[in-house]
């Protein structure tokens, strides 16, 4: 392999290397907020999944450690209080915008 091209794949892989140490710690660090927040936090993909709870959200919704996870959050939220929510959060998961 040519010399220049040897130097240049391994700055890549090291600056690889760093920004990928760099999202583990702010992964980390959002982790930590939301696993000891004193309010219930749930972390939602765009289908409704329920990717992430902290212990509050199991004990608010009277579900054992860990069970919140994959579960849809439609099983969380009255019928009435969906449909004025789920557009909302619709909306901001495609826009970006925090919800309301």
């Amino acid at each position: 392999m040519h010399p220049a091209l040897c130097k240049k794949y391994q700055d890549a892989m090291a600056e690889l290397e760093s920004q990928r140490a760099k999202f583990q710690i702010a992964e980390s660090w959002y982790r930590h907020i939301i696993e000891f927040s004193p309010d219930a936090m749930l972390v939602v993909n765009r289908r409704g999944i329920i990717m992430m709870a902290n212990p509050k959200a199991h004990e608010v919704f009277s579900y054992a450690a860990g069970k919140l996870v994959g579960t849809c959050v439609d099983l969380l939220v009255p019928r009435i209080c969906a449909r004025c929510t789920l557009p909302c959060a619709s909306a901001s998961w495609t826009t970006g915008e925090p919800l309301p």
